[in-house]
């Protein structure tokens, strides 16, 4: 008998090792002005906070079922483990409906663009098992690092724009694949319409200049090689954001000097962005 319940209680330890964990190391990275997040704990009915919005912390921890929004002032980014960003222009509001790590090891995240307009840059390692739930249709990057804009107007209908790398949208039980420069509306009686992507506004060059501050703060923590070995090798090309070297297009009307002004507010974000995880397999 006592053989028995041994052998149990080891059959159920085991089947607790080898179950998908809900311990993630994802963070709000940055925030500016009024940002508000609605915890799950607190969301429960019954308790004190339920449905209470309270102010969000730099650095706290963000777990499943987490809801953030940025009221009209208000930008806020999100940082998975390896690098990814997940940023919210000024009214905007996201819920991470799903952060698991399986036991295969792979990230699994699930968000949902509830309204507004996100920016959203996939590292490689984060990507295999990311979906971006938005009005009418759901995004995946099943083939590595992908950026997007995102958009889910209140009384409009919902866009997704490919920046960078790939990506596929489900609507309407249809597998789209989308395309750089163009975007995909998807409308309210179900249908998907293609059109010209949007031009860049501040907010994307906002979320251009937080992926360029990570890309250098990666390569300012590699090792820098041995001299004699720099001198003989042939110069390295350009430094690529997101796994693509052509993340952004040049933007025909932008100015050089753009980000040079110390007192322009979105130079000093992309200077204050703290050196981040970085995973090797990325």
């Amino acid at each position: 008998m006592a053989g028995r319940l041994v052998a149990a209680l080891l059959l159920v330890a085991a089947l607790v090792a080898l179950a998908d964990s809900h311990v993630r190391i994802v963070r709000i990275s940055f925030l500016a002005h009024q940002v508000e997040v609605i915890q799950p704990a607190a969301a429960a009915p019954g308790t004190p906070d339920a449905g209470r919005w309270t102010s969000a912390l730099l650095n706290a921890p963000v777990v499943e079922s987490e809801r953030i929004r940025t009221k009209a002032a208000g930008e806020a980014e999100v940082q998975l483990e390896c690098g990814s960003a997940l940023r919210l222009a000024p009214d905007s509001e996201l819920t991470f409906s799903k952060l698991l790590l399986l036991t295969s090891g792979i990230r699994a995240t699930t968000v949902a663009l509830r309204r507004g307009t996100g920016y959203f840059t996939l590292q490689r390692a984060d990507s295999r098992d990311f979906h971006a739930l938005i009005p009418g249709g759901e995004i995946s990057t099943p083939d590595g690092s992908a950026s997007l804009r995102v958009s889910a107007p209140a009384n409009a209908p919902a866009t997704v724009e490919l920046l960078s790398g790939h990506a596929t949208v489900l609507a309407e039980q249809q597998q789209f694949v989308l395309k750089k420069s163009r975007a995909l509306t998807l409308k309210p009686d179900g249908g998907v319409a293609w059109q010209a992507a949007a031009p860049p506004d501040l907010w994307a060059r906002w979320s251009r200049s937080r992926d360029q501050a990570f890309q250098r703060a990666v390569n300012e923590s590699e090792p820098k090689p041995n001299m004699d070995a720099q001198a003989l090798a042939p110069p390295p090309p350009p430094p690529s954001i997101a796994g693509s070297p052509d993340l952004y297009n040049p933007l025909p009307n932008e100015s050089a000097a753009l980000f040079a002004s110390a007192d322009d507010p979105f130079v000093a974000t992309a200077r204050a962005i703290a050196k981040v995880p970085f995973c090797a397999n990325n």
